[in-house]
């Protein structure tokens, strides 16, 4: 094999879409090259490869820049995007970018379609070269008439990017289609011409899903297939990267026994799958020769059948013939498969600097001819046999070339000959039909004496006389079951013709969402299939009011440029807000137009009742006029209330209305408005985070923002000249949904995700902190506040000493999280084999430690005093179980510190307990384990536990 790169100097393309393309003629002595600036250029395939060194000793490089004709449709301001030519003429198609397709005949360029509103993508002419198959990014597939010059059919409109196209090389029978919708579509047609000499594209469709594998039908910006001669094979290309199927061959499975060589229609199955093994596949062609398989077993290379070798040998492996598959990916590779063989002949990585885009094999099978994105154009070259021994065309079963041209001119005829026919038919059918309207003139039923009902019919004689004609309408039957009636007229009336009805029927929709029958079928389900409850239910939902919603927030378009942009409420005409504190304080809002004529009432009233009265009254503390709408409101559980406008300013108050801040000018919407105690927390909608003590005046912290805990992915379409994808940012795809923005009553900020993970915010360390992990919920022992401890006291006991805090709450969470995404019985299963594998036996200790070590120090961040005490000593009696000794030994002196407190820095105290206290409660629980007793000895008589 020799490689070799045609130094064709190369013109960049302007848009991007041209797509250098390659074909060679049906005689094997021309082709065409589709350059980068919209010409192609025809060379004689001899002199070509003249210019070849490892063909010609003298090579002679001026044949490149001299070609032998150029073909340059709408004067070069199209890109070409395909080319092809004919299968048995030199009849060259030519695709544009601007949809228009050209056809060079004799040496004479004619448009042929115009008007496409989408590129063309693909090219193919059908065996006979009598119709020509346009594929286009958007107006799905065009059969073009070569003979009458006109557009004839189009089909598979609502295919999204038809990337591929491809008909049958020997029985005008079949065109395949492979579009980005991940379909492979079969088309089986038939080619009719009416009376007139109009020709009729008639096609029925079939799908290649059970076929071919459809996931692995990646997007990519090329996805050529092809036909074996023979048409026993197609190839479908796979984009797909790693070690998976890199080229997928579906083979016909005629009938047995043949009918004829090729004609057998048959049915389709899977042949046989090529495994890249990290090369990718975007454009695949089957050599057009036929070679021997040398490894087939002598009983099937006895084997006289044509057709019936495919029952006999169900691999390719064993299949007497071998097909030379090239194929090409946008990584730069070319690989040539045999089906014969597991693994490709040949492989060559990074031959350019983009990707191949077409390739062509010579009508001999002994050079491959292929295209990459930046315009260059290459050979390949194989000695004789080097592939294998050929076999002939005639013993493959091909149908020579004038017998095919002949058999469809037969075909045509025919078809117009029974049109003619038809429509003779049809007419002698109407005048019969009129001279019976002349004829009748009444229709008068009469009843017999049997069981028979006649009717008459009045008719006109030669003669002008009236004369009355009896026609049975329905027969009686005697008690044998024989009709009396003439069995003669009963065939005759089946064998008529049926009436053809006129009228015209639109095609059935298909726009009904697939959800539709589940919603009609829940809809239609009985009331009390549930019992009480789920009328109850019903009951609890009407009487939800409604809330009114006035309109949406307008966003300044600068923060469309955001990496964070989290979703807004609406605005609602009424806001009402309880104090957590006292139900008797309510604030309302009532918004306006957002205006100075119509501003939004901001009131707090107080329900009170009076000294011997049995009515409640309001009483109005405070009202305020804003000209903006407001958001969201806040407040009541300290001595303030909160309203945010839809501007990003916030309001405080104080309980009888005085403004206790300036407006607080955030630049952009909220998203959350919370506040506990004195502490007021704001998420604006590009994921700022702000907190500020209120009574104080002041921030606890600069902004922070949501970006870590999100983690949106970057997604971008840009490329350069070789076809690499680079970071633009200007994609952002859905992050995980924010659950719950909240503030403790210490200042601590608190999130949670959709996922089920909760965070807070380290203000000494800057950074985020995870509470709540379900990979904790995974294998943890002491997950949501299970029982801990080995003996039956402690398995009565809480992790957390029985109270409510924020760990247990954010652990309910991650808990409802994994259950409403259905993990939890995909967790309990996989602990149970992870846990049998070796190496793993202590996956389920290590993951517990590690969850309890990480409570104690979100206790200690939020000074949950009580919790961390519990915990504590929970943790140590685990420690002293297993036993660590060395984290034992480590903790224990921590407690106790130093000799001396002025040689090192030692605070005495931990979570606000002191250490000396923890340290004596921790030897006094831990003391019935016996492996670490003497640890426990030495601290105890340290602190005078142990006298």
């Amino acid at each position: 094999m020799h490689l070799f790169k045609f130094p064709i100097p190369v013109e960049p393309s302007e848009s991007g879409l041209a797509c250098p393309a390659v074909t060679v003629n049906p005689d094997n002595t021309k082709v065409a090259f589709a350059r980068l600036d919209g010409q192609v250029w025809i060379y004689a395939l001899d002199k070509l490869m003249a210019t070849v060194p490892i063909t010609a000793q003298k090579p002679d490089f001026t044949e490149l820049s001299a070609p032998m004709s150029k073909v340059i449709p709408d004067e070069g301001r199209s890109e070409i995007t395909a080319v092809r030519y004919g299968n048995l003429t030199d009849f060259l198609a030519v695709g544009c970018s601007n949809g228009e397709v050209y056809i060079q005949r004799d040496g004479k360029l004619e448009l042929a379609v115009e008007g496409i509103k989408s590129s063309v993508s693909d090219l193919s002419w059908s065996a006979e070269d009598e119709l020509l198959a346009i594929a286009t990014l958007g107006a799905g597939i065009l059969i073009y008439d070569v003979n009458n010059q006109e557009v004839i059919s189009i089909i598979n409109q609502d295919a999204t990017s038809i990337k591929g196209i491809a008909f049958d090389c020997n029985m005008g029978k079949n065109l395949i289609s492979l579009s980005d919708d991940r379909k492979a579509l079969l088309f089986e047609y038939t080619l009719t011409e009416d009376k007139d000499g109009k020709r009729h594209f008639n096609s029925s469709v079939k799908s290649f899903d059970g076929l071919v594998n459809i996931s692995t039908l990646n997007k990519s910006r090329v996805r050529k297939l092809s036909w074996s001669r023979d048409n026993r094979i197609v190839t479908f290309p796979n984009a797909s990267k790693g070690p998976q199927t890199a080229l997928v061959t579906v083979m016909r499975n005629p009938e047995n026994p043949p009918k004829q060589p090729t004609g057998a229609s048959g049915s389709w199955k899977s042949w046989c799958s090529f495994v890249g093994h990290g090369y990718q596949c975007s454009v695949t062609s089957v050599s057009p020769v036929t070679y021997r398989n040398l490894d087939c077993s002598p009983q099937q290379l006895e084997s006289a059948g044509l057709d019936i070798i495919v029952k006999h040998c169900p691999t390719a492996l064993d299949y007497r013939y071998a097909y030379i598959v090239a194929t090409g990916s946008l990584d730069s590779t070319i690989a040539i498969w045999s089906t014969c063989a597991d693994s490709p002949l040949l492989v060559a990585e990074g031959i350019s600097s983009s990707g191949v885009v077409d390739m062509s094999w010579s009508k001999d099978g002994s050079k491959l001819f292929f295209t990459t994105i930046n315009g260059e154009f290459w050979v390949m070259a194989f000695e004789e046999n080097e592939l294998g021994p050929i076999v002939d065309s005639s013993t493959t079963g091909v149908i020579p070339a004038s017998l095919l041209k002949k058999n469809l001119k037969e075909k045509l005829k025919l078809s117009r000959e029974e049109a003619i026919l038809e429509e003779k038919k049809a007419s002698t059918q109407d005048d019969t039909a009129k001279s019976v309207d002349d004829t009748v003139e009444t229709v008068v039923p009469q009843k017999t004496n049997g069981n028979a009902i006649v009717s008459t019919m009045v008719a006109k004689t030669k003669e002008g006389k009236k004369r009355v004609q009896p026609l049975l309408l329905s027969g009686s039957t005697n008690a044998n079951g024989n009709s009396n009636g003439n069995d003669k007229n009963k065939a005759d009336r089946a064998s008529a013709p049926r009436p053809v009805s006129t009228m015209e029927f639109d095609p059935p929709s298909y726009s009904v969402g697939k959800e539709l029958p589940g919603k009609v079928n829940k809809l239609a389900r009985p009331a009390d299939l549930d019992g009480d409850s789920s009328t109850n239910h019903k009951q609890q939902k009407k009487s939800i009011d409604a809330i009114e919603i006035i309109g949406s927030v307008v966003l300044n378009p600068s923060n469309a440029f955001s990496n964070v942009r989290i979703s807004i409420p609406k605005v609602r005409s009424v806001i009402k807000q309880v104090s957590p504190t006292d139900d008797s304080l309510e604030l309302e809002i009532i918004n306006g137009n957002g205006n100075e004529s119509t501003p939004s009432r901001v009131s707090l009233t107080k329900t009170y009742l009076p000294f011997q009265s049995s009515e409640v009254e309001r009483k109005q503390v405070f009202v305020d006029f804003l000209p903006k709408r407001v958001l969201l409101a806040t407040g009541g559980d300290g001595d303030f209330w909160v309203v945010a406008t839809v501007d990003g300013n916030i309001i405080v108050y104080s309980d009888v209305g005085r403004r206790l801040l300036p407006p607080i000018v955030l630049g952009s919407p909220l998203s959350f408005l919370e506040s506990k105690g004195k502490y007021l927390l704001a998420v604006t909608s590009i994921g700022e985070l702000h907190i500020w003590d209120v009574p104080a005046k002041k921030s606890l912290f600069g902004s922070t923002s949501l970006f870590p805990l999100l983690q949106p992915i970057y997604r971008s379409n840009a490329t350069d000249s070789s076809n690499n994808v680079y970071f633009t940012g200007e994609y952002l795809s859905r992050a995980e949904n924010l659950t719950l923005c909240s503030v403790t009553a210490t200042g601590i900020p608190v999130v949670t995700l959709s996922n089920g993970n909760g965070y807070l915010y380290n203000q000494h360390m800057g950074t985020w902190s995870l509470i709540s992990d379900s990979w904790w919920a995974f294998g943890s022992q002491y997950w949501d506040s299970t029982a801990v401890g080995s003996t039956s006291n402690d398995k009565s006991a809480d992790v957390d000493g029985g109270s409510e805090n924020i760990v247990s709450l954010l652990e309910r969470h991650t808990n409802e999280e994994v259950m409403r995404k259905g993990k939890g019985r995909l967790f309990s299963k996989i602990s149970k084999i992870m846990l049998m594998k070796e190496g793993y036996e202590n996956l389920e200790v290590v993951i517990s430690l590690n969850h309890l070590e990480n409570k104690l120090l979100v206790y200690e961040l939020l000074g949950d005093e009580a919790s961390f005490k519990n915990l504590f000593i929970v943790y140590m009696k685990r420690l002293s179980e297993i036993p660590l000794k060395a984290r034992i030994l480590e903790i224990c002196a921590e407690l106790y510190g130093p000799n001396d407190v002025t040689s090192a820095p030692w605070e005495p105290k931990v979570c606000g307990i002191d250490k000396h206290k923890l340290l004596k409660e921790i030897v006094l629980a831990c003391a019935k384990y016996r492996e670490v007793q003497r640890i426990l000895v030495q601290y105890g008589e340290a602190v005078d536990v142990i006298g």
